[in-house]
């Protein structure tokens, strides 16, 4: 696993002329700031046009092979790559590349495959990945990123030329003048939680989408033309005709061979393991190829209810793994707090990053690479809104008849079941879903904003959905697509990838190879809610190898003890930043706004605590990178 940034600048005439050494320096400084994401080598490369600076977290092939940059066989391309290509011996064969061997990197065949396929190539790497490309004849940068973003990419416009690279840390020495907040991005940020692609909460500075490639050619008088293509169509296909039966078997084979062609490793490997379905089985699935006991590594609270380490131990010592695991203190709350802003780089509102950076930083004492169960819940319904959005398909297939006299039964026995399916017969789909996801509404941010936000003109963030929420499929089917082009890869791949980054730590997911997609896609999501439960299909799959009760134990998620925490060890913190007079989300939200959140969080509703959260992430966001 890599990090790396490079800038291009616009094209020069004189064949001799080199890379500004001033320039070069600063990009050099530049990268230093990803150190972290790879420790163990670097490299610099340079050419009139072009500097590249990369670092490497050595994880396949010897310490010689996958250096960085590298130079195809034709000396014409030039590339820098962040990731792991799974298939990378099946493609290289293909390729009939001589070098290949059972320790080669995959590094010379992503390369080599691109000089000869081009844009066609990306869709054939099964695995995580960022790329970029440098054609030294055609002044062109090709960037890619793999289909569901497990790996960042960022890039815009420096004072000195086009920027990119790994994280924005990296780019913003490289931007004129202080950061800029991106106050479209804060926008979109209060309702997700995250910021979305292809925002950030930057001016200027833009995320390269999942699944799409990006040219950049240079050309004179400083004009730059920009391509941006989408290479993988993340929506549903034909379905299987195949029964329930036979798709379990299928499915487990599937899974089983994707943990293996994860597991390709030159260092020790382990894996997170929480007790639930998805990580027990991508575990299970590891012990079943390993010749001794494999290291798993789970993290607990000291809040009852939220912690899971009993049900991690007991999958544990039914697989029989080396098992560690690690408790979260309340007394080190601010302390990994205050860090976050300096992982993340931008405002990110999931709570459970701050025991994911504790899981990644005792995962690494132990392992190089660690596996995990990200994307199953995605993939094949594993949230409880699935099972809700579910239930409303069923309601909205009954006849119209039956909600015209629910209606009627309702206003006459006051009857809460009819009124309730008089309602929700007539709820859209897009309004009942985003209810469930949104932590501010868009009326609710409206009706607060400050006269500085509402002079914005800003549109809704439930419009970003549209193009998923199109009519073309049913309810479910247009949900999951949200989760899987949105969730997944801004909230969950992202919170991984930092904080294990941050530790030096790969994180590899076997639920989101290429061929688990593609199967994924190809089932109608009544099976994969088979009979009313959630990942029905997923959990008889891997029966066989976990324990009864973890099957059967409901979904508890990666959740945090926020209202212990926002009524204990946090409450005068949060008070006294939110409330401060220079603070920034007094600039965004009226005080009296904030002050009743604050005097919110004693209730019992959950989404207090998480709008009180969210809010306090972007204030220390804000603190960190914008303060002058």
């Amino acid at each position: 696993m890599c990090g790396f940034v490079g800038l291009i600048r616009p094209h020069i005439s004189s064949i001799d002329a080199e890379f500004p050494q001033d320039l070069l320096k600063m990009v050099k400084g530049a990268g230093i700031k990803l150190k972290p994401r790879g420790p163990d080598q670097s490299g610099l490369w340079s050419d009139a046009s072009c500097a590249l600076v990369h670092h490497r977290l050595h994880v396949i092939g010897s310490s010689d092979e996958g250096r960085q940059p590298i130079r195809d066989s034709t000396d014409r391309y030039v590339m820098v790559y962040n990731g792991a290509v799974y298939n990378f011996r099946n493609l290289g064969r293909g390729l009939d590349l001589d070098s290949l061997s059972d320790t080669s990197c995959d590094t010379n065949t992503v390369l080599e495959g691109f000089v000869k396929h081009q844009k066609d190539w990306f869709r054939q790497l099964n695995g995580m990945f960022a790329i970029a490309i440098w054609d030294q004849q055609e002044q062109e940068l090709w960037l890619a990123r793999d289909r569901f973003g497990q790996k960042p990419l960022y890039y815009g416009q420096g004072h000195s030329g086009f920027i990119f690279g790994s994280e924005l840390k990296a780019l913003l020495p490289l931007m004129e003048g202080r950061p800029q907040a991106n106050y479209k991005a804060i926008h979109h940020y209060l309702s997700f939680g995250y910021i979305p692609t292809p925002f950030t909460g930057f001016t200027g500075l833009s995320k390269l989408e999942a699944g799409h490639f990006l040219r950049i050619k240079l050309g004179t008088n400083n004009q730059v033309k920009q391509h941006i293509q989408k290479y993988f169509q993340n929506t549903s296909k034909s379905k299987k005709q195949s029964t329930f039966q036979d798709l379990r078997a299928e499915l487990f084979s599937r899974l089983e061979r994707a943990t293996e062609r994860c597991m390709v490793s030159s260092q020790p490997l382990g894996s997170f393991l929480s007790g639930g379905v998805d990580s027990s089985a991508v575990t299970a699935m590891i012990q079943r190829k390993s010749s001794q006991s494999v290291k798993t590594f789970s993290v607990g609270f000291e809040a009852h209810g939220f912690d899971e380490r009993l049900y991690a131990k007991n999958v544990a010592n039914y697989l029989e793994t080396d098992h560690h695991e690690i408790v979260f203190e309340d007394k080190n709350i601010i302390q990994y707090l205050e860090k976050l802003s300096s992982i993340y780089d931008e405002p990110f509102g999931d709570s459970s990053a701050l025991p994911m950076m504790l899981l990644s930083q005792t995962t690494r004492q132990h392992v190089t690479v660690a596996m995990s169960g990200d994307g199953a819940d995605e993939l094949f319904m594993g949230y409880p809104r699935h099972l809700e959005m579910a239930r409303q398909q069923k309601l909205t297939n009954l006849p119209k008849s039956v909600y015209k006299l629910s209606k009627i039964m309702g206003s006459i026995t006051r009857n809460k079941r009819f009124q309730n399916l008089a309602v929700k017969g007539n709820v859209i789909s897009k309004e009942l879903y985003l209810s469930m996801i949104f932590q501010f509404e868009d009326k609710e941010k409206r009706t607060n904003y400050t006269k500085m936000m509402a002079e914005l003109n800003l549109i809704p963030s439930h419009d970003l959905l549209d193009e998923n929420f199109t009519g073309d499929l049913d309810f479910v089917e247009e949900a999951l697509l949200v989760d899987q082009n949105y969730y997944l890869p801004d909230d969950i791949l992202t919170k991984s990838d930092r904080a294990a980054m941050a530790m030096s730590l790969e994180v590899r997911t076997p639920f989101l190879d290429n061929d688990l997609i593609d199967f994924s896609q190809s089932l109608p999501w009544s099976l994969k809610c088979y009979d009313g439960r959630l990942k029905a299909l997923l959990k008889d799959s891997v029966a066989s190898m976990l324990p009864l009760e973890t099957l059967n134990r409901p979904k508890q998620g990666f959740s945090v003890p926020l209202k212990k925490w926002l009524n204990g060890p946090l409450k005068d913190y949060v008070r006294d930043i939110l409330l401060s007079d220079k603070a920034f989300i007094l600039t965004l939200l009226s005080r009296s706004y904030i002050e009743q959140l604050l005097n919110s969080t004693s209730q019992q509703n959950g989404q207090y605590y998480n709008k009180v959260w969210s809010i306090l992430i972007l204030e220390l966001w804000a603190k960190k990178w914008l303060a002058p």
